[in-house]
């Protein structure tokens, strides 16, 4: 039977779907559509996702039930399809209008994958709106904590805000709390910034998306987060963090989040002293683009 699924339901028109709802997708597979039931108009492997990663589908139903179209995923070897759109009672809308495009990044040894999807609500109105998901022990799940994404941004950025995300709410369990006015998000990892007020600390989290290996890391006093920045190049994305020392002078903190790794680059902070003194955070970024380029 088709329905509106949850997590297709009450979002803001012009935001995109943060999550999908954790509790859905790790409902009852007999509540899922069966793939035999369903007449396949498009089955989708993305060539960023890793070869076992869940496809996705985009689909119609037998003659008399509507026009409307569903789009979920499935994972492999799974005769169950896991929607992530699909009419209601009238057989019309929602529809699905495809899954254009996806994504995926690494947490914790784990692989996230995201997953664009198009939604058209009424002849007139059509949203995009992100899947955050993982495989779980009893199949596909959705991630907690990703339910209010910014609009507007490009998959990859979406990928970064969701890692930054789940960075955030660890920092927050350390007694840091992050700053989202100074969190970056980059083609290829982001940055995030945090303070705790309690100790006079800050954590300054820099990563890449894909693969595995440590983010880099440095927990160090200060008095304030000042400022964020960063340039992104054909080779990496560079990463600025700028904070308030003990001694109330600006301190920078640079990081290179390359094709393999990501490090703090101690020999462009050390070049950029003079810039990062200035307290402007468009000084330092000049200074940044004339010595790595763009």
């Amino acid at each position: 039977m088709r329905c509106e699924w949850p997590w297709a339901t009450g979002l803001v028109a012009s935001a995109l779907l943060a999550a999908l709802a954790p509790q859905a997708l790790a409902a009852d597979k007999d509540g899922g559509t069966p793939l035999a039931s369903v007449r396949i108009n498009d089955r989708k492997a993305f060539p960023r996702l890793p070869a076992d990663a869940p496809q996705a589908v985009w689909y119609g139903f037998a003659p008399g039930h509507g026009h409307g179209m569903g789009c979920g995923l499935l994972a492999h070897g799974a005769t169950v399809i896991d929607p992530l759109v699909e009419p209601g009672e009238d057989g019309e809308w929602p529809s699905c209008m495809g899954v254009p495009d996806a994504t995926s990044f690494d947490w914790k040894g784990q692989p996230v994958f995201v997953y664009r999807y198009l939604q058209r609500d009424t002849r007139e109105d059509t949203y995009t709106y992100d899947a955050f998901v993982r495989v779980g022990a009893d199949g596909l799940e959705g991630v907690e904590g990703l339910e209010d994404e910014p609009p507007k941004l490009s998959i990859a950025k979406a990928a970064a805000w969701a890692k930054s995300t789940l960075a955030a709410a660890d920092a927050a369990t350390d007694g840091f709390q992050p700053s989202k006015r100074d969190t970056v998000l980059a083609e290829h990892g982001y940055l995030l910034v945090a303070r705790n007020a309690a100790n006079g600390n800050c954590r300054i989290v820099a990563d890449r998306l894909a693969g595995g290996g440590a983010p880099a890391l440095l927990t160090q006093p200060c008095k304030a987060i000042l400022a964020t920045t960063s340039l992104s190049t054909p080779q990496s994305d560079w990463l600025v963090a700028m904070v308030r020392a003990p001694d109330g002078k600006p301190q920078g903190r640079v990081f290179e989040a390359g094709a393999t790794a990501v490090r703090e680059a101690t020999e462009t902070e050390a070049k950029l002293a003079g810039a990062v003194a200035s307290g402007k955070i468009l000084v330092v970024k000049a200074a940044l683009k004339q010595l790595v380029g763009h």
